[in-house]
């Protein structure tokens, strides 16, 4: 289980790095937000938060609706915290402070690279959407699909309480909050 959850954290902090290198863009009815900016610590560099980025995309995904499509009472938003693996625009979480779910925002050029984990495609989802799997011994925990000239990836996190190989978030409920983004881009 934690090597599950280490892969998990490899990959998250490797599209953060992806997605700190381009430009964002916000919806209309919000401020840019202030991305990362890179400090030396003690001879290693960290990335320092200036601005949590979930404010410009709190719209297209909220805590109750991941609550709903899950039935688990609790999801709060968290806050970006790469170190817990907490790396996207979005972050959702359970009452003490798991990471279920993030939601990266990118521009378009990304999704190409993450077609390196295509699982299988999906309809219904933006323009094109797809699964995948970024776990090792977890089949899918993945959903990425382009609208505009976004792109946007769901990513479900192990649940150490759950029985197996449990997610957080199904892939069937991670496609079902993807078509909720597409909806309110």
């Amino acid at each position: 289980m934690l090597r599950s959850i280490a892969a998990v954290l490899v990959v998250a902090v490797a599209l953060l790095v992806l997605c700190v290198s381009c430009a964002k863009k916000e919806p209309a009815e919000t401020a840019a937000p202030a991305g990362e900016q890179a400090a030396q610590t003690e001879g290693t560099q960290t990335l320092e938060k200036s601005q949590d980025t979930g404010d410009a995309y709190a719209a297209y995904l909220t805590p109750e609706d991941v609550s709903g499509a899950t039935g688990r009472a609790g999801v709060k938003r968290i806050p970006k915290n790469v170190s817990m693996g907490a790396g996207g625009d979005l972050n959702f979480g359970t009452e003490d402070d798991k990471v279920m779910l993030m939601v990266q925002v990118v521009d378009m050029k990304f999704f190409n690279q993450f077609k390196a984990y295509h699982k299988r495609d999906v309809g219904g989802v933006g323009d094109a959407a797809f699964t995948g799997g970024t776990l090792r011994g977890y089949d899918e925990n993945l959903v990425v699909f382009s609208k505009g000239d976004r792109c946007v990836a769901l990513t479900s996190f192990p649940d150490p309480q759950g029985e197996g190989q449990a997610l957080f978030v199904t892939i069937d409920q991670t496609i079902a909050l993807a078509k909720v983004v597409a909806s309110r881009m």
